[in-house]
C-alpha cells in the first residue's frame, strides 16, 4: 500500500485532519490550485474542490465531507475507465 493509498484511507475516517496533509493528497492526485486568502481552491478537469485553511486548527469536518464526496468520485470514475479498458481489449480479441 502506497503512502497516497494510506493517507486516502486515514482521511476517508478521519473526524478531523491537518490540511497540509489535504493539500499534499490533492496535489498528488494531480489537482492544480490557488489560493485567496484563506480559501484554497482545487481543481482537476472537472472536478473543484475549495478547503479553507483554519491557522492551528483543523480542517471543520464539513471540508472533510466534501473531501471524501470528491474521492469517491474520482474512485468510481477510474473504476468505469478500467472496465471501459477491459470492454475494448475484449472486442479486440474477439475481432482477431
Amino acid at each position: 500500500m502506497t503512502s497516497k493509498d494510506k493517507t486516502i484511507k486515514r482521511l476517508k475516517h478521519a473526524k478531523s485532519a491537518n490540511f497540509q496533509d489535504i493539500h499534499a493528497l490533492l496535489l498528488t492526485l494531480g489537482f492544480k490550485w490557488r489560493c485567496s486568502g484563506s480559501h484554497y481552491t482545487y481543481t482537476k478537469a472537472h472536478h473543484v474542490i475549495v478547503i479553507v485553511k483554519r491557522s492551528g486548527k483543523p480542517v471543520k469536518r464539513v471540508y472533510l465531507e466534501m473531501l471524501n464526496d470528491l474521492l469517491r468520485r474520482l474512485e468510481e470514475e477510474a473504476e468505469a475507465a478500467k472496465a471501459e479498458a477491459a470492454n475494448k481489449d475484449k472486442e479486440r480479441e474477439d475481432k482477431q
